[in-house]
């Protein structure tokens, strides 16, 4: 399921900056816990989740408007972030499971 306002994006081979010189945010889903939990990032960011436990996992907006999809052992999954979307996820398969994304304003 991808939202409207957010735009799933293929980044299994990126790393450090996206072609629009924004950073590359990377997850790692590890004991059954978003590493880290909680970051810093801007509008434009990819964030991209890889899911390295036995048993898979999800990213999903506490509200629904986005999410990674199923990610089995290995799987990997990413979004773009936008100004005002949903900045607390969860795992649809392990609600304890928390993480949030600190979005930062930028003014120009």
């Amino acid at each position: 399921m991808a939202a409207a306002s957010t735009a799933a994006v293929s980044v299994a081979n990126a790393r450090g900056r996206s072609e629009n010189g924004y950073q590359i945010h990377e997850i790692r889903i590890s004991a059954s816990a978003f590493v880290p939990a909680v970051f810093d990032a801007a509008p434009g960011d990819i964030i991209r989740w890889t899911n390295y436990d036995l048993v898979p996992h999800t990213a999903t907006a506490i509200d629904g408007s986005w999410d990674t999809g199923h990610l089995g052992r290995g799987g990997t999954s990413g979004i773009i972030l936008r100004p005002g979307m949903q900045q607390e996820y969860y795992c649809r398969y392990h609600p304890s499971m928390k993480g949030r994304i600190s979005l930062r304003v930028i003014e120009g």
